[in-house]
């Protein structure tokens, strides 16, 4: 059952590779003859990262043949493969995901799916050494389908000690024994592969009016990390999110590009330029990430800068995105790491549409679900906080605790500001507004204030969390 999921995402990543790659540069349609085919998986922002070993194949997928006469139809099985209805299953006890805005670690690693197209010289007694595949692949895994027609089938696979000098960037070697057909087979060698990884990095231009509203133009540069893959060049696609994750992944970059120990492929530039914009926000958390969110002590630790954000009505994947903001009175830089949007940030607490047949305000985004992507910019001498902790009842699986958080505008003109409090990862959680109401998407309680010059406003929130 393992490996019918495994041919099955092998051909399903042979169909998407001929799809464009959101905005991207198109890569060609997997060839029929031969070829090495890579889809890298990275968490997405809602899954646990794949640090674990595999497990293997929850169950198999089942298809008619479709027109290629495969048995498989590639687009039907990506759609019901990421939503839901089978996957790969990771063992282990990952750890939580990145908070927003904590940049990934270097022990973070993501799922490869490859479907290696060659031929291979089948002996009379099966036995039979295939070279050139990632020295981390699951043997469990492994399927070598032929694809002239011949009667080929695996018995079992194992990892011959990797000879001594071998040379780096030469992959390692497969030692299977098949039973079927001798002779010379076209054939396809699926598996999946853990240690492989990809990381985005951004250049944003963005020219802004006096108000903070404008364009932005951006260049996404990929690295890519293999270390133990083959470094001769193959199709590959970058995926953010996991195949039976929580959410549909969403494939960033694809193109052809070796596989050595390290390598950085350069994205395309968005399409033209997108809408951008700066709102200030006041996070007053400051996350110990240490700690394990169900410690009563991960966010008692408060700070009261409040930090002006760029908004970009475009999808990034996350990673360090260097931003130049280009205004009236010349041009700042900064560094920061991407975060997902929402549509409430785009206008003063909008989401788009407000109301089911309402005309969208002006400032409305023009889709709904989370919208673009946001970097940090720099503190905003504007305004100050302040946020307090009250510890209410803590327990091994159940903590209650209160949270009030003060904005104060110390400029001479009314100002716009968002306050933010991060959740923690929990079974269930309740929010009970002591303020205003405030959004609740994407592990933050978020709330909108406009601010007279020289005041103050206040809000909080009663938590209670079951782990």
């Amino acid at each position: 059952m393992r490996r019918t999921l495994v041919l099955a995402l092998a051909v399903a990543l042979g169909v998407a590779l001929g799809l464009a790659a959101c905005g991207h540069a198109q890569a060609p349609r997997a060839p029929a003859g031969v070829g090495r085919h890579v889809a890298i998986y990275m968490p997405g922002p809602d899954d646990a990262p794949a640090t674990g070993g595999f497990t293997g194949v929850l169950r198999a997928l089942e298809r008619p043949a479709d027109g290629d006469g495969d048995g498989v139809d590639g687009d039907d099985l990506v759609g019901e493969l990421v939503d839901g209805d089978g996957g790969l299953g990771l063992s282990g006890a990952p750890p939580p995901p990145p908070w927003p805005g904590e940049a990934p670690t270097p022990e973070t690693r993501g799922l490869a799916v490859v479907d290696d197209r060659r031929w291979l010289e089948v002996p009379a007694d099966g036995r039979v050494t295939i070279d050139g595949v990632a020295a981390t692949l699951a043997l469990d895994s492994v399927v070598v389908e032929p694809l002239d027609g011949a009667a080929l089938a695996v018995s079992w696979c194992d990892r011959p000690p990797a000879p001594a000098g071998a040379p780096a960037g030469a992959g390692a070697a497969l030692r299977c024994q098949l039973r079927g057909v001798a002779g010379r087979h076209l054939v396809r060698i699926a598996y999946t592969a853990s240690g492989a990884s990809w990381q985005a990095s951004h250049r944003v231009t963005a020219h802004l009016d006096a108000a903070g509203r404008g364009t932005a133009a951006i260049q996404s540069t990929f690295a890519i990390a293999a270390p133990g893959w083959p470094a001769d060049a193959a199709e590959v696609e970058l995926w953010r999110g996991l195949p039976d994750g929580p959410a549909r992944p969403v494939r960033v970059w694809s193109g052809r590009t070796p596989l050595a120990a390290t390598v950085s492929v350069p994205g395309t530039a968005s399409p033209g330029e997108v809408r951008a914009r700066t709102i200030a926000i006041y996070r007053g958390a400051a996350i110990a990430t240490a700690r394990p969110p169900t410690d009563p002590a991960w966010n008692e630790d408060s700070r009261a800068d409040v930090q002006d954000w760029l908004l970009l009505d475009a999808p990034l994947p996350g990673g360090q995105a260097e931003v130049e903001v280009v205004g009236q009175a010349g041009s700042q830089i900064a560094l920061g790491q991407v975060e997902p949007g929402s549509p409430e940030l785009w206008g003063p607490g909008l989401v788009c549409p407000p109301r089911p047949g309402a005309a969208p305000a002006p400032d409305c985004a023009t889709t709904t679900g989370p919208i673009g992507a946001r970097v940090p910019l720099w503190p905003d001498a504007r305004w100050r906080g302040r946020r307090v902790v009250h510890r209410i009842s803590a327990a091994d699986d159940a903590l209650r605790e209160g949270v009030r958080l003060t904005v104060e505008n110390l400029g001479d003109a009314p100002a716009e500001v968002w306050i933010e409090e991060p959740l923690r990862t929990a079974r269930r959680h309740q929010v009970e507004a002591l303020g205003r109401t405030a959004h609740d998407r994407g592990g933050w309680l978020r709330a909108w204030f406009r601010v007279e010059p020289k005041r103050r406003v206040q809000t909080g929130y009663a938590l209670s969390y079951d782990f």
